[in-house]
């Protein structure tokens, strides 16, 4: 029998996708307002989603600046 990947959520709440970073609660609504605003998704008015490719590319894109700069 042929084994399923994990299946990884296309978008991920505000929380979800600090938790995969490291982030409190409130540093991830920081992220969500500032680095992150480029490619979160605002549903409705209270209503945030991060798209998991995005904030992966963004943390890989992290990890090279912070490679380059040391």
């Amino acid at each position: 029998m042929i084994q399923q990947e994990e299946q990884k959520p296309l978008l991920l709440r505000v929380t979800e996708a600090g938790e995969l970073c490291g982030f409190s609660r409130s540093v991830s609504y920081v992220m969500a307002n500032s680095e992150w605003k480029p490619f979160a998704i605002r549903l409705s008015e209270r209503v945030i989603r991060i798209p998991y490719d995005s904030l992966m590319e963004w943390v890989e894109q992290k990890k090279a600046e912070s490679g380059s700069a040391a």
